[in-house]
């Protein structure tokens, strides 16, 4: 392969990657482009039409606009109670009817539900007493969605036997040389919320058990015959 060639294929890739950006972490409404609320899972959406009808049909459709298959949803009043099927976009319309007469279709409301949390400690299940201070423990969070790759933020909080640590709030938690030191099994977990909604109900981790050990005492070397 003569030089030049090689060359364009290697700025052509150098442009190519330069052009891959991370996405931006979701913390609020403003991040989910195009929908004017966000719910927890399984969470029930809740919306009220107003008409001059008498009754109402509704639509959900699939993404945030109108170009996928709709579902045609139980009850033909005002009122409309629904739990979307799985996370992501969703887009609702109502329409209304009277005796002979059907209204055109509503401004379509977007909404996005919202996946489960699941949450993961990771570390070691055993650290000598005298390298507590040196000791990791890893939170990972992630979510379940599989149709959008929305990359949310999420708060952390440790605890250790149960109880909160105060402080504790990120991604690793480091031992204490002075809390932590006791010897023995330590059960640590971490607890993960969402930042956009802190309602949703909390992922609690796996229990990550260090067992603090204690250093043999220094040997005592003598000279024997």
């Amino acid at each position: 392969m003569k030089k030049s060639t090689l060359f364009r294929i290697l700025l052509t890739f150098i442009i190519m990657m330069g052009g891959i950006t991370a996405k931006a972490q979701i913390n609020t409404l403003a991040g989910l482009t195009g929908a004017v609320a966000v719910y927890c899972p399984a969470e029930q959406v809740k919306m009220l039409a107003a008409s001059s009808g008498t009754t109402y049909a509704w639509l959900r459709y699939p993404g945030k606009d109108l170009t996928g298959t709709p579902v045609t949803l139980a009850g033909t009043t005002a009122n409309l109670v629904d739990v979307p099927p799985a996370p992501g976009y969703y887009t609702y319309v109502s329409t209304s009817s009277n005796t002979n007469c059907t209204s055109d279709p509503s401004t379509p409301v977007v909404i996005y539900a919202l996946p489960n949390i699941t949450a993961t400690v990771t570390g070691p299940a055993a650290a000598c007493v005298s390298a507590i201070g040196t000791t990791v423990l890893t939170a990972t969070a992630a979510n379940t969605e599989a149709t959008d790759t929305d990359v949310f933020g999420y708060t952390y909080q440790w605890s250790k036997n149960g109880t909160a640590i105060t402080g504790a709030t990120n991604t690793t938690y480091t031992l204490n040389a002075t809390t932590d030191a006791t010897l023995g099994a330590q059960a640590f977990t971490v607890s993960v919320k969402y930042i956009i909604r802190p309602a949703c109900t909390t992922a609690v981790s796996n229990t990550q058990t260090v067992t603090v050990e204690p250093n043999p005492t220094k040997p005592t070397v003598t000279i024997v015959p």
